[in-house]
Protein backbone atom coordinates (compact mmCIF):
# COMPACT_ATOMS: atom_id res chain seq x y z
CA UNK A 1 0.00 0.00 0.00
CA UNK A 2 1.42 3.35 -1.07
CA UNK A 3 1.34 6.34 1.20
CA UNK A 4 -0.65 9.18 -0.13
CA UNK A 5 1.36 12.35 -0.73
CA UNK A 6 -0.36 15.30 0.94
CA UNK A 7 -1.23 18.19 -1.31
CA UNK A 8 0.86 21.26 -0.67
CA UNK A 9 -1.03 23.93 1.17
CA UNK A 10 -0.35 27.22 -0.59
CA UNK A 11 -2.45 29.44 1.67
CA UNK A 12 -2.15 28.18 5.21
CA UNK A 13 -4.24 31.05 6.58
CA UNK A 14 -7.20 29.87 4.48
CA UNK A 15 -6.88 26.23 5.53
CA UNK A 16 -10.22 24.73 6.44
CA UNK A 17 -12.34 27.08 4.33
CA UNK A 18 -14.34 26.16 1.27
CA UNK A 19 -13.30 27.39 -2.18
CA UNK A 20 -15.96 30.11 -2.15
CA UNK A 21 -14.86 31.34 1.27
CA UNK A 22 -11.22 31.39 0.15
CA UNK A 23 -12.15 33.43 -2.92
CA UNK A 24 -14.20 35.80 -0.79
CA UNK A 25 -11.41 36.38 1.75
CA UNK A 26 -8.82 36.85 -1.01
CA UNK A 27 -11.05 39.40 -2.73
CA UNK A 28 -11.60 41.26 0.54
CA UNK A 29 -7.83 41.29 1.12
CA UNK A 30 -7.25 42.77 -2.35
CA UNK A 31 -9.90 45.44 -1.72
CA UNK A 32 -8.29 46.39 1.60
CA UNK A 33 -4.85 46.50 -0.03
CA UNK A 34 -6.18 48.72 -2.83
CA UNK A 35 -7.80 51.09 -0.28
CA UNK A 36 -4.51 51.30 1.68
CA UNK A 37 -2.63 52.02 -1.55
CA UNK A 38 -5.12 54.74 -2.58
CA UNK A 39 -4.96 56.35 0.87
CA UNK A 40 -1.16 56.37 0.73
CA UNK A 41 -1.19 57.93 -2.76
CA UNK A 42 -3.69 60.58 -1.60
CA UNK A 43 -1.45 61.47 1.37
CA UNK A 44 1.54 61.78 -0.96
CA UNK A 45 -0.42 64.04 -3.34
CA UNK A 46 -1.57 66.17 -0.39
CA UNK A 47 1.99 66.51 0.92
CA UNK A 48 3.22 67.50 -2.54
CA UNK A 49 0.40 70.04 -2.91
CA UNK A 50 1.07 71.75 0.41
CA UNK A 51 4.84 71.60 -0.06
CA UNK A 52 4.65 73.68 -3.23
CA UNK A 53 2.17 76.24 -1.88
CA UNK A 54 3.73 79.53 -0.82
CA UNK A 55 2.26 80.94 2.37
CA UNK A 56 4.86 83.54 3.42
CA UNK A 57 3.50 86.71 1.82
CA UNK A 58 0.23 85.34 0.54
CA UNK A 59 -1.23 84.08 3.79
CA UNK A 60 -4.69 85.62 4.24
CA UNK A 61 -4.94 87.74 7.37
CA UNK A 62 -8.30 88.69 8.86
CA UNK A 63 -8.90 92.45 8.73
CA UNK A 64 -9.33 93.00 12.47
CA UNK A 65 -6.16 91.06 13.25
CA UNK A 66 -4.19 93.20 10.81
CA UNK A 67 -5.69 96.40 12.25
CA UNK A 68 -4.80 95.34 15.80
CA UNK A 69 -1.26 94.49 14.73
CA UNK A 70 -0.80 97.89 13.08
CA UNK A 71 -2.21 99.73 16.11
CA UNK A 72 -0.24 97.74 18.71
CA UNK A 73 1.50 100.00 21.24
CA UNK A 74 -0.27 103.17 20.08
CA UNK A 75 -3.34 102.80 22.26
CA UNK A 76 -3.36 104.33 25.67
CA UNK A 77 -5.46 103.02 28.54
CA UNK A 78 -7.98 105.84 27.99
CA UNK A 79 -8.46 104.85 24.35
CA UNK A 80 -9.51 101.30 25.23
CA UNK A 81 -13.15 100.33 25.36
CA UNK A 82 -14.37 99.22 28.77
CA UNK A 83 -14.66 95.53 27.89
CA UNK A 84 -11.07 95.51 26.57
CA UNK A 85 -9.63 96.51 29.95
CA UNK A 86 -8.50 93.84 32.38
Amino acid sequence: MKKRIPRPVTDSKYKGFSVCEKDLYKEVDTIHERERYNALKMKERMKAFFAKKMYERYMPVPTKKHENKMAFGRNSEAALIEWEKN
